[in-house]
């Protein structure tokens, strides 16, 4: 499940993995024989592995984990600056230079820009602080509706309960976000776009969001 886990999401834990191959050829045997016997069914006597072969392997992924993390590493953390976190993962610093410029106080945001937010001075509605609001932690649900609004009706139900002032919106392009933001668009009675802007992250580029600002009419 480590190695699927690894594979699926694609962050360091994969070069782990890798590692942990290198030190492991038995599980790595265990496994091609369970899968063999499970679905491939191939006679094992006419297979030989011999233990030059498991020193191959654990050479080959030491050397593809220490490549791998080093280039990472250099990718990741090109300089010292905020500026180049937000980039690498696709923020938006000019929705903190607008929030800030226009006074809002009462703001909206997701729990995924919650911290990055507060980094900046911003007074956020959630962040990912929010364990102790859980109702496994309180006895009470804090947070079912809280964390991430993705419909205009929500918003609405939303808004008129906080008062909040501004919504921070980090949606995702190309999907159902993009009907939600043309409803704001078009909700021109009670939300007024100031910012709208497209985000591609300078290490992923298939990591992308669409910022919004919008202020709440009242």
């Amino acid at each position: 499940m480590f190695l699927i886990a690894s594979c699926k999401y694609c962050r360091f834990m994969n070069y782990t993995a890798l590692f942990i191959l290198a030190l492991c050829p038995e599980e790595i045997q265990s496994l091609i024989s369970w899968i063999n016997d499970n679905i491939f069914h191939i006679n094992k006597e006419k297979i030989k592995f011999s233990n030059a072969s498991f020193y191959i392997l654990s050479v080959f992924c030491v050397l593809f984990f220490a490549v791998t993390t080093v280039f990472s590493i250099v990718k990741f953390i090109p300089s010292n600056t905020m500026a180049s976190a937000s980039a690498i993962a696709a923020y938006d610093e000019e929705v903190v230079n607008v929030v800030k410029q226009n006074g809002y106080k009462k703001i909206y945001n997701s729990f995924n820009s919650g911290s990055w937010l507060a980094f900046h001075g911003i007074k956020v509605h959630i962040d990912n602080r929010c364990d102790p609001y859980m109702k496994e932690y309180s006895g009470t649900d804090y947070l079912t509706g809280q964390m991430m609004i993705e419909d205009i009706g929500s918003m609405d139900k939303f808004v008129e309960k906080y008062g909040c002032d501004a919504i921070v919106l980090d949606l995702y392009p190309g999907t159902t976000d993009d009907w939600f933001a043309d409803d704001l668009y078009a909700a021109s009675d009670r939300y007024k776009v100031v910012y709208d802007n497209k985000i591609t992250s300078t290490y992923n580029p298939d990591v992308n969001y669409r910022w919004m600002v919008v202020e709440c009419i009242k």
